[in-house]
């Protein structure tokens, strides 16, 4: 079964809210360490992930566990000492690194569980975002899971 970006990000409008309940009452040092966490979350989900999966040829798991890794690099870069507005561009080039690798995976067959995988990453992403200030460019998907599920599965992965 292939699965697109556009499937796998089918938005609802209430993407901003679910981002807002995920940093609902989060000091500035909180908030940096739920960025770094969920970003290390989402990247070693997917590199435990998709080299799993027969189907990824090992040239798409290198790109997006590159995309991860780069990710990973930024998110240690937001700290509680950075302001909002320093920490939205390193946000941004999170984001754009995360939607980078599901581009790279979205076109392959994948199983249901690396699918969930994704549907959890895109639970939050929106967080990251709204987390720093940013506008939300992702909607979340139409899952019904919790930010907490969400890094549950992704915790999963880790082995």
């Amino acid at each position: 079964m292939h699965i697109s970006r556009r499937s796998l990000f089918a938005g609802f409008s209430g993407a901003s809210l679910l981002a807002l309940a995920g940093c609902a009452g989060l000091t500035g040092q909180q908030v940096a360490q739920k960025v770094v966490t969920d970003v290390e979350l989402i990247a070693s989900g997917f590199a435990k992930a998709l080299p799993t999966v027969k189907a990824i040829p090992a040239s798409t798991t290198t790109l997006v566990v590159g995309y991860m890794n780069e990710a990973v690099t930024l998110a240690q870069g937001i700290s509680s000492s950075l302001t909002q507005t320093a920490a939205q561009p390193l946000v941004g080039k999170i984001v754009n690194d995360v939607n980078a690798a599901i581009q790279a995976a979205a076109l392959l067959p994948l199983p249901p569980p690396i699918q969930q995988m994704f549907a959890a990453v895109g639970i939050l992403l929106p967080i990251l975002e709204v987390g720093v200030g940013l506008p939300v460019t992702v909607s979340a998907p139409k899952t019904g899971e919790t930010p907490a599920q969400a890094r549950a599965y992704l915790a999963a992965f880790k082995g």
